[in-house]
């Protein structure tokens, strides 16, 4: 077979199948797509741009693949007719929500000469890619066609994931059938309720839950209440819940209540990352409403690592919210500054471990941008890898340096076997393993990163300082507006090369009662030997006595005031 391979998507003109057509067509495949209705085909058709044909076996005979994006309950029936049509060494695979009647159809199916996979896609239409999204799957009859196929899916970021009919259906019925039964019934039950103009995070959250379900396929998620048999159960299983609530809250029963609520917290084992989860949903909601003043931010990408969580930090201290651009290196966050494309940029500048980030004090020298804020991130780090891995059985360690060296203690001790592999972020780090899946492969970042990306948690703070956390400046044009509590960022250069000019600017600072909390020295890149000071004193530069201070060191050599801002520690 060669790269390019000939794929039938029967039903292709639905929304799903049409995705799949347009993708696999820009992948380099040749794809025909089928449907009832010839206007309809060919209007998608030309969006997609692919082939179409209303006859069915015509295109599944000339296919080295036959996809059945068709209704639920007709999918068993077309993979009978596919079977009858395909030609020997194809494959034959479906989309349908509901496996077990389709596992059914494929396990009569005689043929020796084809390829059978069920396939459920955990996505709908509206994505951009398939970067992270999980694909189900149950091989019945797999050969070097889905191996190939698979491999293309992996290659664009899909999770491959094998289970059986009846255990998909039993998941199924709780992530589709319990969703988008609670979804349609909260939908109907705002029908006949007057809703205010106002809001609050977490209705915000719900309409936009029930807007994802009830905007949709109707026809489909109808389909998915009726075909699944494991659903009737979950329904039940929520309605009795339902009820128990109700009776409680009619009973007026604060005790059984608060007792519900504690008791049903225990379905979520990380209660921090959940609710910083939702922080992370609610801002990328706020952040697409027009009506909002939005702030872009810059910041080190890619998205998913502690320069986040910085972000999202100070965005509940300014309780604005800030829309993250992810730039490449710290360098590029002030460039981004310092030409306007963003107002703000957000950079790491110490380690209680590692020190001084040296890079974001040179340029807060070379580019005269202020310090307007500072803040303070908890840095935790987790080992992640692919369901399944043990930590016994993991043989590369992905991450930065920087980590590497935070952990050191906890790698020698489990995983003193293990090559360690540097990458450019902890994300980058996650996501070339969830991508992989490879067998002994683990990645050393954030724990809710891991977990979007379908990763399992092996061990969560595994740091070894406890404590361990990173200071963040924020930089903009100018500096933050005196507060009773404030920190003043000043670096001394051109300095004098004389015995104890380092002694007399302590003393000038002395003299004043400025308490410097850090002192340090960088060379001017220019003779080998020469140094400028950067140092942090206490108080605002505009107020007495620093102001004082700074006008005598100037009387010695030059100051850079790189800004004030309110202290956070």
């Amino acid at each position: 077979m060669s790269d390019c391979m000939k794929i039938a998507i029967i039903g292709g003109s639905g929304r799903l199948g049409l995705w799949y057509a347009a993708r696999l067509q820009a992948l380099g495949n040749q794809v025909t797509i089928t449907g009832r209705n010839k206007t309809k085909l060919e209007k998608a058709a030309s969006i997609a741009r692919v082939e179409y044909t209303c006859e069915n076996e015509a295109a599944i005979k000339q296919a080295d693949i036959i996809i059945l994006s068709t209704p639920i309950e007709t999918t068993p029936m077309m993979v009978q007719m596919a079977t009858r049509a395909a030609k020997p060494g194809a494959l034959i695979c479906d989309f349908a929500s509901v496996k077990t009647a389709v596992a059914a159809a494929f396990q009569t199916v005689t043929r020796e000469d084809i390829e059978l996979v069920s396939l459920h896609p955990l996505h709908g239409p509206r994505i951009e890619n398939l970067q992270g999204v999980t694909i189900l799957t149950e091989m019945f009859r797999a050969g070097p066609v889905f191996a190939k196929l698979r491999a293309l899916l992996v290659n664009e970021g899909a999770h491959m994931i094998t289970v059986d009919a009846r255990t998909q259906d039993e998941a199924m019925a709780i992530l589709q059938g319990l969703t988008h039964f609670v979804a349609l019934a909260a939908a109907s039950t705002l029908k006949g309720l007057t809703v205010p103009e106002f809001t609050t995070p977490a209705y915000t959250l719900m309409r936009t839950f029930l807007a994802r379900i009830i905007l949709q396929d109707p026809v489909l998620y109808a389909a998915i209440q009726l075909e699944n048999p494991k659903n009737n159960e979950v329904r039940q299983a929520f309605l009795t819940a339902a009820q128990r609530l109700c009776q409680l809250a009619k009973q007026g029963n604060l005790k059984e209540l608060q007792n519900e609520i504690e008791s049903s917290a225990s379905i979520f084992s990380d209660s921090e990352t959940e609710l910083n989860n939702t922080d992370i949903c609610l801002s990328a909601i706020s952040r697409f409403r027009p009506q909002q003043n939005i702030e872009r931010i810059a910041t080190l990408g890619p998205p998913g690592t502690f320069s986040d969580v910085a972000v999202r930090q100070y965005e509940q201290m300014r309780g604005k919210m800030l829309a993250p651009v992810y730039c490449r290196t710290i360098a590029d966050v002030f460039d981004a500054v310092k030409k306007n494309e963003v107002k703000l940029g957000i950079v790491p500048v110490e380690n209680l471990i590692d020190g001084t980030i040296v890079v974001s004090l040179d340029c807060l020298f070379d580019t005269g941008l202020r310090i307007s804020a500072e803040l303070l991130v908890p840095i935790h780090h987790s080992i992640c890898a692919a369901l399944g891995t043990t930590v016994e059985s993991i043989t590369r360690v992905f991450s930065i340096a920087p980590v590497m060296g935070q952990v050191r203690n906890w790698l020698r001790e489990n995983v003193p076997q293990a090559k360690l592999v540097e990458t450019n972020s902890t994300a980058e780090a996650i996501m070339q393993v969830a991508d992989g899946r490879i067998e002994g492969d683990a990645a050393i970042g954030l724990a809710a990163t891991a977990e979007a990306a379908g990763l399992s948690v092996l061990a969560r703070d595994i740091e070894d300082e406890k404590n361990n956390v990173t200071r963040f400046l924020v930089i903009a044009l100018n500096d933050a507006s005196p507060t009773e509590n404030d920190r003043t960022s000043i670096c001394i250069h051109n300095v004098a090369n004389k015995p104890g000019i380092l002694d007399h600017i302590l003393q000038v600072l002395a003299r004043h009662s400025i308490n410097l909390s850090k002192i340090e020295s960088r060379p001017t890149r220019r003779q080998l030997g020469e140094y400028r000071f950067y140092i942090d004193v206490e108080g605002h530069r505009q107020c007495q006595p620093l102001a004082k201070a700074i006008k005598e060191l100037e009387q010695e050599c030059q100051v850079a005031i790189l800004g004030s801002y309110p202290r956070a520690f």
